[in-house]
């Protein structure tokens, strides 16, 4: 939800495009993360991220989102988690994942403000 909150976007396509913009699109989910399995980039998790964080924002029933007409995701399949030696829900991947790039999100914008903003900052007239 902080990342949600973060970009104040209208939808499942802004978020991504506000997040991939920021990010970039091949960004990985888990950063620094040593594994010899492919990571997930930031393009490919950012509209699950968006549909998990509306189904709980709303209370909706996480165990049926798979069967959703609009927009279905199966958030109970079974995902590797690169830390992980067992198989975890993919709603606790997301959620992983939702965290590290909340972090790298909120690093961007106190390292340099406005880094993720849509319009560039503007200079000051010169005299």
């Amino acid at each position: 939800m902080g990342l949600e909150a973060v970009f104040d976007s209208y939808g499942k396509s802004e978020f991504k495009k506000k997040l991939c913009d920021c990010l970039g699109p091949s960004a990985p989910a888990f950063p620094g993360w040593s594994t010899q399995q492919p990571g997930h980039t930031v393009e490919e998790i950012a509209i699950d991220l968006y549909i998990l964080r509306s189904k709980l924002a709303h209370g909706a029933d996480l165990r049926k989102a798979a069967s959703d007409p609009k927009f279905p995701v199966d958030l109970l399949a079974q995902r590797a988690l690169p830390i992980s030696p067992d198989p975890v829900p993919y709603a606790l991947l997301l959620s992983e994942a939702a965290c590290y790039l909340l972090c790298q999100v909120l690093q961007k914008e106190i390292a340099g403000p406005a880094v993720c903003a849509e319009e560039p900052a503007h200079s000051p007239p010169q005299p």
